[in-house]
C-alpha cells in the first residue's frame, strides 16, 4: 500500500524543517489493521498499538536541496600532484544552497609500512582555488607510517560560505601531492556519509560544528549568513537526508 499526499509549496507558506510522517495507527474503535488480499481473498490482522504502529519515513520540508555527485575514478597512484576527488554540487531550482562544511572519507594502504603521505592539499571550484585562511580553514595533510583510514573535513570560515546558485551546478576538485608511495600501496577517497543523524531539523551553525560532516542551508530565514548566524539563526542542518551521500570511492594503486 502506498500513501500519497499533495504537500504545500514554499510559495504557499510551507515552513522549512517541518516534518510530514504518515502512518496507520489505532483509533477509538480498533487496535488492529485489516488487509484483504485482492487475489487470495485472505484477511490478515495486524496489531498496531504501541511499538507495532505502522509509520512511514519522516519527510522534512526544505526550500531547496543539494545534489552532490562524485566522479568515479580508478588509476595509477603517483608521487606527484593528483586530483584526489572531483565532484559536482547542484542546487534545486527553487533556491540557492549555502555550504559551511563538506567532508571526505579516505583510506591509505601502505604495503610495507615504510610511510607515505598526501600533502599540500588544495580545494578548487572549477579552476579557482578556494584559499585557506581567507575562505576556508587549514586543510590537514594525510600522513601515516602504516595503513590508516579517517575523515578529512573542510570548513568555511565564520564569515564565509560557499553558495551554489539556484538551478546551477558547480564542479569542485580536491588536489594533493603524494609522496612515499611504493609498489602495491593504494589511496582511496569518497564524499563522506553523514554521521549526525540527529540534526535533520534546522538549527544554528555552532550546534552542528562538533559532529557533522556536511553543514548546509536552504536560506529559509533569508538572513545574511555572514552576520551572527553561528549562534542566533536557526538556518542550518546536517547532511543526514542528502541521499547522494556517501559517494562511490575514487581509488589509486601504485
Amino acid at each position: 500500500m502506498t500513501i500519497k499526499a499533495n504537500l504545500n509549496t514554499w510559495a504557499g507558506q510551507a515552513v522549512s524543517g517541518n516534518v510530514v510522517n504518515l502512518g496507520i495507527k489505532e483509533d477509538n474503535t480498533s487496535t488492529y489493521f485489516e488487509a484483504v488480499g485482492s487475489a487470495s481473498g485472505e484477511t490478515i490482522y495486524e496489531a498496531i498499538s504501541g511499538a507495532n504502529l505502522l509509520g512511514g519515513n519522516s519527510m522534512y520540508t526544505r526550500r531547496t536541496k543539494p545534489t552532490i555527485i562524485a566522479n568515479d575514478y580508478n588509476g595509477t597512484l603517483g608521487n606527484m600532484q593528483m586530483d584526489l576527488i572531483t565532484f559536482t554540487i547542484t542546487a534545486d531550482a527553487n533556491e540557492d544552497v549555502a555550504l559551511q562544511r563538506i567532508s571526505f572519507d579516505y583510506s591509505i594502504f601502505d604495503a610495507t609500512s615504510a610511510g607515505n603521505s598526501v600533502t599540500n592539499i588544495d580545494f578548487y571550484r572549477g579552476s579557482t582555488k578556494i584559499v585557506e585562511a581567507t575562505d576556508i580553514g587549514t586543510i590537514s595533510d594525510l600522513s601515516n607510517t602504516t595503513s590508516t583510514t579517517g575523515v578529512l573535513s573542510i570548513s568555511w570560515l565564520t564569515t564565509k560560505e560557499e553558495v551554489v546558485p539556484a538551478g546551477e551546478t558547480r564542479t569542485y576538485t580536491l588536489k594533493g601531492t603524494g609522496s612515499g608511495f611504493a609498489e602495491d600501496d593504494s589511496f582511496s577517497m569518497r564524499l563522506a556519509e553523514e554521521v549526525n543523524t540527529n540534526a535533520a531539523e534546522l538549527t544554528n551553525y555552532n550546534t552542528l560544528t562538533a559532529d557533522s560532516y556536511l553543514i548546509w542551508s536552504d536560506n529559509y530565514k533569508g538572513v545574511d549568513h555572514s552576520s551572527a548566524y553561528a549562534t542566533t539563526e536557526y538556518d542550518w542542518c546536517a547532511g543526514v537526508y542528502v541521499d547522494t551521500l556517501p559517494s562511490s570511492w575514487s581509488s589509486w594503486t601504485k
